[in-house]
């Protein structure tokens, strides 16, 4: 009886065990996708969902930010007076382009967001820096009210329900 009771222990243990270690497992990928995703995601992709032939125009499209039927339009109108290298270009960009994949931002404005830090990283940094002198500019009202003395003396006014 207690040679069993010691089997069965032996199992619940091991079974635990790998329990764990695949929940550790899971982890690790949680946390290598996290990592992943920190990554700047807009990159040239080919868009299925709005495609023609290979989604290689409006895949362009979405990078720049404009509209399919313009990218379209142009590459009509360069196919027309250069076939050779602009069909095969096309072609060979619908095998090597990876699909753009479904979950790839969380948000029009998300994507908005690294399309204008990808496309013009000047803009973006100029635009951080404004929005941060800004910032800073108010921290220093809030400090400076703070540290006054007639922050202290508003403070006890209304304490005593002045």
């Amino acid at each position: 009886m207690n040679h069993h009771h010691d089997d069965f222990e032996t199992r619940r243990r091991r079974r635990a065990e790998r329990e764990a270690a695949r929940e550790e497992r899971r982890a690790e990928r949680r946390r290598r996708h996290a990592h992943q995703r920190a990554q700047n995601p807009h990159r040239l992709y080919r868009d299925t969902d709005d495609r023609r032939i290979m989604g290689v125009c409006s895949g362009i499209a979405g990078y720049f930010g404009v509209e399919p039927w313009i990218v379209r339009g142009c590459f009509i109108a360069a196919a027309f007076f250069f076939p050779f290298p602009v069909i095969p270009a096309y072609f060979l960009a619908g095998l090597v382009l990876p699909k753009k994949p479904r979950d790839l931002f969380k948000s029009y404005e998300e994507e908005a967001l690294w399309r204008e830090v990808t496309v013009a990283p000047d803009r973006s940094f100029y635009a951080l820096k404004l929005k941060f002198s800004d910032l800073e500019a108010r921290l220093r009202r809030l400090e400076s009210d703070v540290v006054s003395g007639d922050f202290e003396l508003r403070r006890k006014f209304r304490d005593l329900g002045v």
